[in-house]
């Protein structure tokens, strides 16, 4: 239905940030995508998912260009060692692909925690560079970003408009969303939402 809707609908599919995984189109190494921003909970959860394939004590790098992000895995590692001794996790902060390659080249690095968004190449970039480096290609990577996995959207013969926002939204902002979006589609969606708005 979605690929062919009947009489010309549009279709706007939601999808709320998840915790995605497997996804086809990113490379095997990523075990886990989370969409920022991230909980406790859902880091903590990745990290024991994970560990278990490694030895007990972790060599973690996390790459991200924010300070805030290195604070926030901080606390939680700090938390997680005071509530278990089965695991330890060596924690080391770089801010951009470069310092992560040069220490995932030397053997360095048993865990990723990857943002997409760095300031001298794009995390995807550096996920790619891994699959050719034998001491690289099979650590495990978590990716923590602002933005939703890429995806590739269905094509079809009407075409595919795609709308995203990476962050929380009011309500009337989805209202003056949806109008744009249906005013693009055809403009008479646009003024029967505009006319419906308030009932």
């Amino acid at each position: 239905f979605i690929l062919n809707p009947p009489y010309d609908l549009p279709v706007i599919c939601f999808t709320p940030p998840l915790v995605l995984e497997g996804e086809s189109n990113l490379p095997k190494n990523v075990a886990r995508y989370l969409v920022k921003p991230v909980t406790r909970a859902d880091l903590r959860e990745t990290l024991f998912e994970i560990a278990p394939k490694l030895s007990r004590s972790i060599r973690l790098l996390l790459v991200d260009d924010d300070p805030t992000m290195f604070r926030f895995v901080t606390q939680m590692l700090k938390a997680e060692g005071s509530e278990s001794d089965a695991l330890h996790f060596d924690l080391t902060h770089v801010a951009n692909g470069i310092q992560a390659w040069d220490l995932m080249r030397n053997g360095q690095v048993d865990a990723l925690l990857l943002d997409l968004a760095l300031p001298d190449m794009d995390g995807m970039h550096l996920l790619d560079q891994m699959q050719g480096e034998e001491r690289a290609r099979d650590i495990p990577v978590i990716v923590i970003s602002a933005s939703d996995p890429p995806q590739d959207a269905p094509v079809t013969e009407k075409g595919v408009m795609s709308l995203r926002i990476n962050r929380p939204f009011r309500r009337d902002e989805l209202t003056g969303l949806l109008s744009a979006a249906f005013k693009e589609i055809s403009p008479g969606f646009g003024e029967i939402l505009e006319r419906n708005k308030d009932a």
